[in-house]
């Protein structure tokens, strides 16, 4: 998702740039690597003083601004073509390049499905991977090959693909812009690529409490309206999405009518005329423009949501309340308040929660405005202890902006620096591009960028006083943090007596649901028929996969490799593992040179990597504890021929394409669906909901490729799924019972 509620707050009042995120490589065990080292990380402590030399002279203020210079937005020349495109020309001639981009302003996020949140994006970034005559190799290598660059990608209120070439090539670009547009194909493998590395994406963001807290935050201030929906989507609704809703998707959304084309660089007006009636006039597709999608509710009282994560050391916040759509005529006078408020380094909230309170290493905030709706959020992260003195901290700064706590001071700095760093930003021929094409979408004066400086130049004190009061009410907030709750609940409470207080667990959290939690899964309650029918059955399997040979494994040690899927592509594995039934593990993992140790006694576990050993948190452990159970199935079997289990049966089922026997097992590590062959009666797999650093992830092993190994049949092959898309694949290349084991290697690592 893009974040809305994100700590970054730059350009965060005008949504011209492109989503970011920081995709990571990501795994099974490589999410809990990167949850660990986060948990590892302190969180900041109050900044030490940079002592200055003895000869040094002090100044307590900053330099005076210099006199503004003049600036001129570039001049717009514009035409629409028959088939509805309104077209932008700005001519630059100071360097050889051209760059093109085209908006569909009926194709964004918010137009997302029902349920299927995240089609907006996976459709935009599946553009440039094919069309009906170019592969997504041939689209890359002809780009490259000249040198520029080619992309898509879709936001809340559109989707957007963007050109820049070199002018002697804009036939070819232009060539190329216009087929991965018109003409898309979707190759289902690719689709699939792009499907494993958002998920992969998701997998890392779902661990990282600053993603959790800013998702959450949008769905609460938003409430109903899609605004509020991940745009990325969520793991389940990205693994359902078919090439056939991307299709749809396209058809119903992506149209010339409503479409926008602007043109900057080297190029002449009715050159840039001529390019997109030769590129894109041909194009006919008419659809009604989609109903706008519903505004958010005002914010009434103070509202408290806690995502419940135990082992977090740091406390992500966000505090905030709806906003202005970007037409909003409060816009720019907000824009200047804001940055007195939170809008920069040096601005009121900075400087009282980093600078002066030494609660944070960044305290920001911003009033993010789309076509239909905004919101404002302040955000910033703390040590668990602090978590109360910072947020109250927070709504007690909103409350002082709204009380009108601004100085002359602040005003003039606030708009010197918007007006300053106004050329800045409008640079380059792609910056020119999407403001021109912020002015054509959101339905702004057409010589919006033209005195957007002197409008900014004119806002008065008392124009930012009467924003504050309207829109800084610390009344009414939002407020949203991502946590261990158990060490700030009870102040929390204490602190904001009349709040309604809410919270959910991370691992719960469903950003589609209405209550931000999952529903659980509805399991049929057993009967002594479904139970004595799941107990013949394990039987079976266990006479099936050795029965004596099987009962009587004292340990096993396995050596495997394999792949998980990443946002970078495919990364290579390897794993050696030993268990000492019933209940000690212990595992050597490595990927990307790095290798990380987990250690389980029976009782308590501990990871160790090259940054030193960590006790496992309760979540964490009961992973390992599924692992002994489930690996290689001895565990399982093992447990049936004790009589310490019991499984009802649930019937045949569907599961990633096979027909196998479901049985619901409530173990000691939680409930688990076991799979089972009808026809060779061995367990072939389980189902259930991996809680590990990642988040709660709905799971699914396949077991394959048995063979006999000391009387036992035990799998050597195993492809993991999560939220339905394959995750991981892994071999097992060597396996042994029974051998003489250490028990040192279970033993709690040295400090």
């Amino acid at each position: 998702m893009n974040s809305k509620g994100a700590m970054s707050a730059t350009h965060a009042m005008e949504p011209d740039s492109p989503p970011r995120r920081t995709l990571l490589a990501a795994g099974l065990l490589a999410a809990v690597v990167a949850g660990a080292s986060a948990r590892a990380q302190q969180a900041p402590a109050k900044p030490a003083p940079n002592p200055a030399p003895p000869t040094a002279r002090l100044v307590d203020q900053m330099p005076a601004p210099g006199p503004a210079r003049p600036y001129q937005f570039p001049a717009v020349a514009t035409r629409t073509l028959a088939n509805g495109i309104q077209v932008f020309v700005i001519s630059d001639h100071r360097e050889a390049a051209v760059t093109a981009a085209l908006v569909l302003p009926d194709a964004g996020a918010v137009h997302d499905p029902p349920g299927l949140a995240g089609v907006a994006q996976l459709t935009a970034s599946l553009l440039t991977q094919g069309t009906a005559t170019r592969s997504a190799q041939q689209i890359a290598q002809a780009i490259d090959f000249v040198g520029g660059s080619l992309s898509a990608y879709a936001r809340d209120d559109d989707t957007t693909a963007v050109l820049t070439v070199l002018k002697k090539d804009t036939g070819l670009g232009m060539d190329l812009l216009s087929d991965i547009v018109l003409h898309p194909s979707f190759p289902p493998q690719e689709l699939e690529r792009q499907r494993q590395q958002a998920l992969s994406g998701l997998r890392v963001d779902y661990a990282d409490g600053g993603y959790l807290a800013s998702a959450a935050f949008a769905r609460v201030v938003y409430g109903s309206s899609p605004y509020g929906l991940p745009d990325d989507g969520t793991p389940q609704s990205v693994a359902r999405i078919s090439r056939d809703d991307i299709e749809r998707f396209r058809q119903a959304n992506y149209a010339p009518g409503h479409a926008l084309l602007a043109f900057a660089g080297d190029l002449t007006p009715e050159e840039g005329f001529a390019a997109a009636e030769k590129y894109f006039g041909v194009w006919q597709a008419a659809h009604p423009a989609p109903a706008p999608p519903a505004a958010p509710s005002a914010t009434s009282g103070l509202h408290l949501l806690v995502i419940d994560q135990p082992d977090a050391v740091q406390t992500q916040i966000r505090i905030g309340r709806p906003g202005v759509a970007r037409n909003s005529p409060d816009y720019v006078p907000l824009l200047v308040a804001n940055r007195i408020f939170g809008g920069g380094y040096n601005s009121l909230l900075n400087t009282a929660v980093r600078l002066r309170g030494g609660l944070t290493y960044g305290a920001n905030s911003a009033f993010q405005s789309e076509r239909f709706a905004g919101h404002f959020v302040a955000a910033t992260f703390t040590r668990t202890e602090e978590t109360v003195p910072a947020v109250s901290m927070v709504v007690d700064l909103i409350g002082k902006m709204a009380a009108g706590q601004v100085t002359d001071a602040d005003l003039e700095f606030a708009r010197d620096y918007l007006v300053g760093v106004y050329p800045i930003q409008t640079e380059t021929p792609e910056q020119v591009a999407t403001r021109v094409l912020t002015v054509a979408e959101y339905g702004l004066p057409a010589d919006e960028n033209q005195n957007y400086p002197s409008r900014v130049a004119a806002v008065t004190l008392g124009a930012v006083k009467q924003m504050a009061r309207r829109y800084f009410d610390a009344k009414d907030l939002d407020i949203v943090l991502a946590g261990n709750a158990a060490g700030f609940r009870d102040a929390l409470k204490r602190a904001f007596p009349g709040a309604v207080y809410e919270e959910v667990p991370a691992s719960q959290l469903d950003l589609l649901a209405p209550g931000l939690r999952r529903a659980a899964a509805v399991v049929p309650a057993p009967t002594p028929a479904s139970l004595e029918q799941g107990r013949i059955a394990l039987a079976t399997a266990l006479d099936a996969a050795g029965g004596k040979a099987m009962a009587g494994v004292k340990n096993v040690q396995a050596t495997e490799a394999g792949q998980v899927s990443s946002a970078q592509g495919s990364l290579a594995i390897d794993e050696t593992y030993q268990v000492a039934y019933p209940d000690r593990f212990h595992s050597d993992f490595t990927a990307m040179g790095q290798t990380l140790k987990q250690i389980y006694d029976g009782e308590n576990g501990w990871m160790v990597s090259t940054q030193g050993s960590a006790q496992l948190p309760p979540n964490l452990v009961t992973s390992i504890r599924r692992r002994v159970l489930l690996a290689e199935g001895i565990g399982v079997y093992q447990a049936a021929a004790a009589g310490k289990m019991q499984a009802q049966w649930l019937g045949e089922e569907q599961v990633q394409g096979q027909t196998l026997v479901a049985l619901e097992w409530n173990s000691e590590a939680g409930p688990v669906k076991l799979y089972l062959d009808p026809q060779t009666h061995l367990v072939v797999g389980a189902n259930y909901v991996a809680v590990t650093g990642a988040g709660a992830v709905d799971t699914t092993e396949l077991w394959s490729d048995f063979r006999t190994i000391d009387g036992a049949k035990l799998p050597f092959h195993l492809v993991a799924y999560q939220a339905g898309a394959k995750f991981m694949e892994v071999t097992v290349k060597d396996l042994k019972l029974n051998t003489t084991v250490d028990p040192a290697l279970f033993a709690a690592p040295h400090p």
